[in-house]
């Protein structure tokens, strides 16, 4: 089997090709906002999550270095958007989470993504997306594991 032909090799070509898609998208939402688009990914994951998260989670979770995470948490934090909190597990690892203000913003951000998914996808294109989307993350999770092995992580 050529390199081509590998299914792997297809899902990560497509995937990045339609992150630099999702991106263009995610910008015409964002048009006009104060934030970076790191900063408004940051701030969006935040708002999502269950629980407070550290940086070095927000850094491993959208793939960038501690310290680039670090220094958007410490701009959200000035903005008034995330509130820093002590981690009983870790001193020196302070744990995030979002203010009314940051949680205002996310919703309008929402808002506006909802306002573009409605012109451009129908209910069965929704429904597609939310199939793949549990497939994609099914392959990121066998992906994950390799690696955690491959690590001696089990």
């Amino acid at each position: 089997m050529s390199i081509k032909e590998n299914p792997l090799v297809a899902v990560i070509e497509e995937s990045i090709r339609l992150k630099d898609s999702a991106q263009a998208i995610l910008s015409e939402a964002m048009e006009g906002t104060p934030l970076s688009r790191l900063e408004r990914l940051v701030l969006i994951m935040i708002s999502e999550a269950d629980t407070p998260m550290t940086v070095s989670q927000m850094g491993r979770a959208l793939g960038h270095p501690r310290q680039v995470i670090q220094r958007v948490a410490n701009r959200l934090e000035e903005l008034g958007m995330l509130n820093r909190l002590a981690n009983p597990d870790h001193k020196a690892s302070s744990l995030f989470e979002p203010t009314a203000e940051g949680l205002k913003y996310e919703r309008q951000l929402g808002n506006a993504l909802q306002d573009i998914v409605e012109a451009l996808l129908t209910d069965k294109d929704e429904k597609m997306c939310l199939r793949i989307s549990g497939e994609l993350k099914h392959l990121r999770d066998l992906i994950e594991a390799y690696q955690a092995s491959r690590e001696g992580r089990t």
